[in-house]
């Protein structure tokens, strides 16, 4: 950039920045003479620094050429010896995050944040079939003469077992072979002669799983999931698996609310929308079991893929 033009530049910011309460702001002296004051500076090179005046024009490169360097020196000893640094042929890049950058990030440094959260280990219980389905109406007492009430017990039975063994396989990567079904048999005349079975519960093979949280929003891109709404049903029942989910998204969505996201305008809007559509489903499932399916694989898809929050290695059957 031209020498004069970027001074002039530096003057119209002067302006600008008289026109704002500053706090904490870092004055440096040109070497025109005139001292402007910076919301803080993220990086140097060997060239010259990142720096902001206004959050509303956001980031601009200074060359180094532009400050009074013998001022600098004597005013910003740190800032003059990280110069000194760049100049010798080892050191090409500085991150200095002086000012309003102490507690900002930058997109990138975004995304490893979420990765980071995301591997978190979470202890999911693994309750039986009856958490998820009434059966106590399934009465092995029962005598009178409608028989067909043991027919409707043993079908409606073997569908509640069917659907929580789907997630066993599905959502705690249990093996339902190995899971115990609790029967009870209506016989006549002898034990071998039986007439109905009915399932009264389905105990697993495990009382608990872990998972990383990155695993179970993983889990929800997928569009074949069978057992989606025992799914929501788990999360809606087991607060603490649920919040530490919240957590996750609270966490990121917290610094884009306090304004610490630096980065193009458009790249946040889209990194914060994909977010937002994420994020929405779980806090949906507060007040409603029913998902919105239309959209919640492929706002999951979306927010997995713009978060780089690609899946671990596939876990094997515990």
């Amino acid at each position: 950039m031209n020498k004069k033009l970027f001074c002039g530049l530096l003057l119209a910011f002067v302006s600008l920045a008289a026109n704002h309460v500053l706090a904490d702001v870092i004055s440096i002296k040109g070497a025109n003479g005139r001292v402007v004051d910076f919301l803080g500076i993220r990086q140097a090179n060997d060239e010259g620094m990142y720096m902001m005046i206004s959050r509303n024009e956001g980031e601009i490169f200074v060359p180094w050429s532009v400050f009074d360097l013998n001022a600098m020196q004597s005013e910003h000893p740190r800032i003059f010896e990280i110069y000194q640094r760049l100049l010798t042929p080892n050191v090409q890049v500085a991150d200095m995050n002086l000012g309003v950058y102490e507690n900002m990030l930058t997109l990138p440094q975004m995304i490893e944040k979420a990765k980071r959260l995301s591997l978190r280990s979470l202890t999911l219980p693994v309750p039986p079939m009856s958490h998820f389905f009434e059966t106590s109406s399934f009465n092995g007492n029962y005598s009178g003469p409608l028989r067909n009430y043991y027919t409707t017990w043993q079908r409606r039975s073997e569908e509640f077992a069917r659907n929580y063994e789907r997630m066993l396989d599905d959502f705690f990567k249990l093996n339902p072979a190995d899971a115990r079904r609790e029967t009870w048999e209506l016989w006549s005349g002898s034990r071998e002669n039986v007439i109905n079975t009915v399932i009264v519960d389905v105990h697993p093979p495990k009382h608990v799983v872990n998972f990383t949280i990155q695993h179970l929003l993983n889990e929800c891109t997928d569009s074949n999931m069978r057992s989606r709404s025992l799914i929501v049903q788990y999360y809606r029942s087991h607060k603490d698996v649920y919040d530490a989910i919240i957590d996750f998204f609270n966490q990121l969505t917290n610094t884009f609310d306090a304004d610490l996201v630096l980065g193009q305008v458009r790249d946040i809007t889209v990194q914060r929308t994909s977010l937002d559509r994420a994020k929405a489903h779980f806090v949906r499932m507060q007040n409603t079991a029913a998902l919105d399916v239309a959209n919640f694989h492929r706002d999951m898809a979306r927010f997995i893929q713009e978060w780089d929050l690609f899946p671990e290695p596939e876990h094997s059957r515990r």
